[in-house]
């Protein structure tokens, strides 16, 4: 886990390379995210793995 390392720059620079590899994730979440409402349904997982994401 990111938090396992108590040095703040190490931290940003995981982040930022996690960003820079996995940065389609968030399109691919937003676009679940479009396709569930457009069904009439609210997946509350959907929005939870959006969140983690921006976190």
């Amino acid at each position: 886990m990111i938090t396992e390392t108590k040095d703040v720059k190490w931290q940003g620079d995981i982040l930022r390379k996690l960003v820079h590899l996995y940065g389609e994730e968030n399109t691919a979440a937003d676009k679940a995210i479009e396709t569930s409402e457009q069904q009439g349904r609210v997946d509350s997982l959907l929005y939870h793995i959006k969140g983690l994401y921006i976190r």
